[in-house]
């Protein structure tokens, strides 16, 4: 019989919530997850994979079946305008695992991870919208949509920026809209100059990247007005995508070579903070704790990382007295490092964009001279890279609890 202090209940099957509960399967855990899509379908849009994430899926014996999805670039850089490169990053500089950055389809990671957790006997319940979360003695008391009420003395609350768990068991959250939009689409020819794959700044305030992908392909993403993108695609696409020639090479290419832009991902880009992570055998992770900006490409990373060392540290426990303890040491490890990559983030979105003349000639020395001082530039790779050394201890494969 599974032990109930045990048992463990995770909300939505994202990035999070399956590495959680394929570490939490290997720690011994009785762990069900339970998420409001139908089903594992083909979900759109591209991911930032960074050395952080990349460290998580070699910890879980996932690696290597994932290469095949990626191509790991080392080097990229930022042009402002488009032409005229102001800071260039080289992962080679800095002694890390799995120094580097790539991007991954959306399904393809959600691919790999929702298989892991199936083959460990992960219980999967779908169409399940938690609709109502409540504190009960010795746990909580979660409602789903599908009818389903379970109650769990431990909780992971991977459910979003909307979480439900999150809010109506009482955290305190501060989400800001951020007033820009973004579209990610897959272009179906490589990269035109791959030495200079990165992001490209015009100083009208518009941004895109372009990035690398198997198979001839390249993920960019560009921006686009606020709540207009339905308005553009129904009347006005053709001069949309005409307004990108100003950018030149290799965005200019990209945006014409896509021949089906419904097939977008539009994306409002929002931040939230919220006042703890823990309480009384309830996590939240990934974007329930700390959405983010994409600036850094680090939100599934970060959320990935949240799920192997919170699991690690509940594995560590004696007891559910113990739980409480490393619900603390989640949060003292885990959340000062995430909040400086949110501001981070924050800071590179508000500077891509600025317009005026000698702001942008302020940002563009100030880069270049970060640029030349090794100390400040490998603290930058180390940092948009997630590297944070306290944490390393617990990126380790989990281990069977006694």
């Amino acid at each position: 019989m599974t032990r109930p202090a045990r048992r463990l209940v995770i909300v939505g099957a994202g990035p999070a919530g399956l590495v959680a509960a394929i570490a939490a399967r290997r720690a011994g855990f009785d762990c069900s997850i339970y998420e409001q899509a139908p089903g594992f379908e083909k979900v759109g849009g591209a991911v930032g994979i960074q050395s952080n994430g990349l460290h998580v899926l070699d910890a879980l014996g996932l690696l290597e079946s994932f290469r095949k999805c990626i191509a790991i670039t080392l080097q990229a850089g930022v042009e402002a305008p488009p032409g005229r490169t102001v800071t260039r990053a080289d992962f080679r500089e800095v002694d890390i695992p799995h120094a580097g950055f790539a991007v991954a389809l959306r399904y393809d990671l959600h691919e790999i991870l929702a298989k892991s957790a199936r083959s460990l006997g992960t219980q999967f319940h779908f169409d399940a919208r938690c609709t109502r979360a409540e504190w009960q003695p010795g746990g909580v008391r979660l409602t789903f949509s599908s009818g389903t009420a379970v109650e769990a003395p431990l909780v992971f609350a991977c459910d979003g920026i909307n979480s439900i768990v999150r809010d109506q068991l009482g955290f305190k959250s501060k989400k800001r809209a951020i007033g820009e939009a973004y579209l990610r689409i897959v272009s179906p020819i490589a990269h035109p100059q791959p030495s200079r794959i990165g992001e490209y700044w015009h100083p009208d305030g518009r941004r895109a990247g372009a990035f690398a992908l198997p198979g001839n392909r390249t993920y960019v993403f560009c921006s686009v007005p606020l709540g207009q993108w339905q308005t553009i695609l129904k009347g006005g696409l053709d001069a949309w995508v005409r307004s990108w020639d100003d950018f030149g090479e290799p965005i200019a290419t990209l945006i014409r070579s896509l021949p089906d832009w419904s097939s977008a991902v539009y994306d409002e880009l929002a931040d939230l903070r919220v006042d703890r992570w823990q309480r009384n055998g309830v996590f939240l992770l990934g974007d329930a704790a700390h959405a983010m900006t994409p600036n850094l490409g680090q939100g599934a990373n970060c959320a990935m990382v949240d799920a192997l060392v919170l699991v690690n540290l509940l594995a560590e426990a004696a007891s559910s007295q113990s739980w409480r303890e490393a619900g603390r040491r989640y949060e003292q490890l885990r959340r000062p490092f995430v909040t400086r990559i949110q501001n981070a983030a924050l800071l590179g979105g508000r500077i891509a964009g600025w317009t005026n003349p000698l702001g942008r000639a302020l940002r563009d020395q100030s880069l270049q001279l970060l640029n030349h001082a090794a100390p400040l530039r490998k603290a930058s790779l180390k940092l948009s890279a997630g590297y944070n050394p306290a944490e390393q201890p617990f990126l380790h494969a989990p281990v069977a609890m006694v």
